[in-house]
């Protein structure tokens, strides 16, 4: 949010809207990052690429892939991408095409194996943010994270760290816009 909007960090943080750390906090952990993880729908098409020669548009999660979805063509695009807490950038981490029915199980997987990967290269992952999907949920809960007032569990790579997971903020507005409309509110 403060990459976004100085502004609109400074406001949340100063009327205590939500509970962010102060400036010198995020300066001092300017190596850490977070992971962002969200789902949209993509069409269902399938093709053959003469460069790999093989087909495309399979569900494709790597060595995660249940094999009830082996050789099922996907319909989402799963993507992971990564973000410093202090300075700019994005950077796409990863991208797999998936299917409507990815379970919080698999998802927890994919997520600990990145945030592993991303520990060995030096890059020290301290959040996951996503939306409110269950499949999220279910992957919060597997982290042990049930109380979303303290959304934090004992990090995987080392245990004097803690390790969030937090709902991304466009989501919240959007499900609030949604159910207002919805609800003639």
């Amino acid at each position: 949010m403060k990459i976004k909007s100085s502004k609109l960090y400074n406001y949340m943080r100063e009327n205590e809207i939500l509970p962010l750390p102060s400036l010198s906090t995020l300066s001092r952990i300017g190596t850490t990052w977070s992971l962002l993880v969200d789902e949209c729908k993509v069409s269902i098409t399938k093709k053959f690429d003469k460069n790999l020669m093989n087909f495309i548009g399979f569900i494709d999660l790597g060595s995660h892939t249940p094999q009830k979805m082996e050789n099922k063509l996907g319909d989402h695009a799963l993507v992971i991408m990564f973000q410093p807490f202090a300075g700019h950038g994005l950077q796409a981490l990863t991208c797999f095409l998936s299917g409507s029915d990815v379970t919080g199980d698999v998802l927890t997987k994919i997520m600990l194996e990145c945030v592993i990967l991303c520990g060995n290269a030096g890059h020290f992952i301290d959040v996951i943010t996503s939306d409110g999907a269950s499949c999220n949920r279910k992957m919060w809960k597997h982290f042990e994270i049930e109380d979303t007032s303290e959304p934090w569990c004992e990090h995987t790579m080392d245990n004097k760290r803690k390790f969030r997971m937090c709902s991304d903020f466009p989501h919240l507005i959007k499900c609030l816009r949604n159910n207002s409309i919805k609800k003639k509110i």
